[in-house]
């Protein structure tokens, strides 16, 4: 509890921190009582999205179990999600994520190579969304004259949706692979007396991510669209508490600055990539939302989507551990 609570400040603090640099006067007593024209409607809304994108994300997770020998009811596929989140929000550059969602699969009943190829399916569906999510929203920021806060955006753009379209190809068709690369990797020094396990485990990864493979083109349609509209209420956060607080938004850019600068994050090496999304969503937004406002906005923002998952996450989790009970991978089989 002690650590969970340090993680929370230090993310907390990195954030303000990164947002009184970049814009000190946006802390004045008039900015912070922007806060005091939060009402209860504009609250449910904001949560009512949330628990939105929460349903989505667990459908997700129950489409990908179904093709399991143990698939999860809808409240599992919920948890999966929320502690898939802690784990991102509680690891740098959010690398955590497929983590969370393997353990408490493997936790639901889920052979460990099963739940593992679950987790690498969200992440090729994300990774899918954002091939295209990104340049599009790129688009939409050059024509309403945002300036990216760093030089070559386009190129970064291009070459981001190049290898997410390369790497989700990868994974879900050419698994053998992939799997051959990783393999390689353990004949090195450090990993070759774990050699024997890591080869088997591979070899039932491989087994377990050809059930989706061999899935037919609609089924993956379906995966695709779903990965996407879970996505949908995941941004529209920031537009509702930009919203309830702003005099005035280009909620067109609110919206599509978050899906270019979010797919950024997974390269920055601090926890859900605290001080970065502060930082650069200011200097995004500066402009085009009412300036009075921006700061606590964004925090806010962070708020809802990162830091609270730092707080529910260990409860969800601590009830998971209570409540199921770990299967045997030869139980399942």
């Amino acid at each position: 509890m002690k650590s969970q609570l340090l993680a929370v400040v230090g993310s907390l603090l990195l954030g303000v921190r990164a947002l009184y640099l970049i814009a000190p006067d946006d802390f004045s007593r008039d900015a912070i009582r922007a806060v005091d024209t939060l009402t209860v409607r504009s609250l449910s809304l904001i949560v009512a999205v949330i628990l939105a994108g929460w349903l989505l994300a667990g459908l997700r997770i129950n489409y990908l179990t179904r093709q399991s020998r143990r698939s999860t009811n809808l409240l599992e596929g919920i948890q999966t999600h929320v502690m898939g989140s802690f784990s991102a929000a509680a690891t740098p550059a959010g690398g955590g994520n497929s983590i969370g969602i393997t353990l408490i699969l493997h936790r639901f009943g889920l052979s460990f190579d099963q739940a593992l190829a679950v987790a690498v399916m969200c992440m090729v569906g994300d990774l899918a969304f954002f091939a295209w999510a990104v340049p599009t929203s790129f688009f939409v920021l050059k024509a309403a004259g945002v300036t990216l806060p760093f030089a070559q955006a386009g190129l970064l753009v291009t070459v981001l949706s190049l290898l997410a379209i390369g790497l989700s190809y990868l994974l879900v068709f050419r698994l053998p692979v992939a799997i051959r690369l990783v393999g390689k990797l353990s004949s090195l020094p450090l990993l070759r007396r774990f050699k024997p396990k890591i080869d088997s485990f591979l070899a039932d990864l491989q087994v377990a991510g050809a059930v989706y493979s061999a899935r037919p083109w609609h089924w993956h349609l379906g995966f695709h669209v779903l990965s996407a509209l879970a996505r949908v209420p995941y941004f529209l956060v920031l537009n509702l508490v930009v919203l309830a607080l702003a005099q005035s938004a280009n909620h067109v850019v609110v919206y599509a600055s978050q899906v270019v600068f979010h797919a950024f994050a997974f390269l920055v090496p601090t926890p859900g990539a605290s001080g970065y999304q502060e930082g650069v969503m200011s200097l995004a937004l500066r402009g085009h939302v009412s300036s009075s406002s921006l700061s606590m906005s964004i925090l806010l923002w962070r708020i809802f989507q990162h830091y609270i998952y730092l707080l529910i996450g260990p409860v969800v989790g601590g009830l998971v551990l209570l409540g199921a009970r770990r299967v045997d991978k030869r139980s399942v089989e």
